[in-house]
């Protein structure tokens, strides 16, 4: 059965989205402005939050959107327990066409409350790698519970496939979307030269985002660009390791810990590039708002990396892991003139505009939400498409 346009008038759509927590991060980040868009677009959408948690300035009711706070602060078997049950008595009550969950936790447990009130689930998975083998053995064991699972690298989904967690017969790709913020900025010429660069770089202080990896490289290209400057926006547990490696490496005067920044945007535009130096990723948020903000990008070629950043044409791309390389590819940029800068900064822009706008990637999610509540048990994933 195909999803036309009659059906797309489908009355009372309701979704619930399901998130493991609802802080400031990425895939929730990602949520919400899915949450906000599919609201514009006539459907009731609820949020719920396991852990309670709720992101400082999401103005859900403004937009019409229900927060439902969860009370269930353990991770294990019996947190695990309450969720299902809690979720399964907000799904009778409140009744949605669709469940839609971010994160594994939430995933897992989405998937069985769904299944118990007979509700189609579509799942998100948000990274290529997500706590080893245990957690892949259960998120391909639910899988099978839920209606579709999306994944937001084309990359990433290779990768899970592949290593059997998903079953390509009912996963698809849809990436995530670009500020639309970002996206109205003007691209500035930045006049620094090849004396030395501001430098971005922005995540939590994490073992994923490998900031040793970073520092080193940064070490090498400021003993050859005296003028570089590199900021850190973020916080986390590795707080105190990385503040030892700056000084290790003797760049305490060129590195800042900015700490944790709600005004990302702004950094981005006092920066004349981003450095990514993840050992993994799913589809970065960061690089994609860099790249909609006209700034070239320097990463590591992890999960979706590679479908944003176009080496030479936006940015550059090095193996991660590997702070020679990273140095060689920061390296390649800081040598560029000013007016060469800029223009892999416009690529960039382009890049973002024509594939991962918030309007097209919300209407892919739109139309597998819509084949899942008319065809709960084998939506049509192959009109849907593999990217935005």
């Amino acid at each position: 059965m195909t999803v036309d346009q009659s059906e797309n008038s489908l009355s009372g759509k309701r979704l619930l989205f399901v998130s493991t927590g609802f802080s400031k991060g990425g895939a929730e980040t990602q949520l919400f402005r899915l949450a906000v868009e599919l609201s514009s677009r006539e459907w009731t959408v609820g949020l719920y939050s396991l852990n309670g948690t709720r992101m400082d300035g999401a103005d859900l009711e403004s937009h019409g959107i229900e927060f439902f706070k969860g009370d269930v602060s353990s991770n294990g078997i019996l947190g695990a327990v309450r969720s299902i049950g809690s979720l399964s008595r907000l799904i009778a009550d409140w009744r949605p066409d669709v469940v839609v969950s971010f994160m594994y936790h939430a995933n897992i447990v989405s998937r069985i409350a769904a299944s118990f009130q007979g509700v189609p689930a579509v799942a998100s998975i948000r990274n290529e790698s997500f706590g080893g083998p245990f957690r892949e053995f259960l998120e391909h064991s639910t899988s099978r519970l839920g209606a579709a699972t999306v994944v937001n690298s084309e990359l990433a989904l290779e990768s899970l496939v592949s290593r059997g967690v998903l079953q390509p017969e009912t996963s698809l790709s849809i990436p995530n979307a670009a500020s639309p913020a970002l996206l109205n900025l003007v691209p500035e010429v930045s006049k620094r030269s090849h004396e030395g660069l501001h430098w971005l770089a922005v995540g939590r202080l994490s073992p994923q985002k490998d900031y040793p990896n970073l520092i080193a490289a940064f070490s090498r290209l400021s003993s050859l660009a005296p003028a570089s400057r590199l900021s850190i926006a973020g916080e986390g547990k590795e707080r105190h390791r990385i503040e030892n490696e700056i000084s290790r490496r003797g760049v305490s005067e060129s590195v800042t810990l900015l700490g944790h920044r709600s005004d990302i945007p702004d950094l981005l535009q006092q920066a004349d590039a981003l450095v990514l130096s993840s050992s993994w990723e799913g589809m970065p948020n960061v690089v994609m708002e860099a790249l909609a903000a006209g700034k070239p990008v320097v990463a590591t070629d992890v999960g979706g990396v590679r479908e944003l950043v176009l080496n030479g044409i936006n940015g550059f791309i090095s193996p991660p892991r590997s702070p020679e390389r990273l140095f060689s590819a920061m390296k390649e940029l800081t040598r560029l003139a000013p007016s060469m800068r800029h223009r892999l900064g416009i690529a960039g822009r382009i890049h973002i505009e024509g594939r991962y706008s918030l309007p097209r990637i919300a209407s892919s999610w739109e139309d597998l939400l819509l084949s899942a509540v008319l065809q709960p048990k084998a939506p049509e994933l192959s009109r849907i498409g593999r990217l935005g």
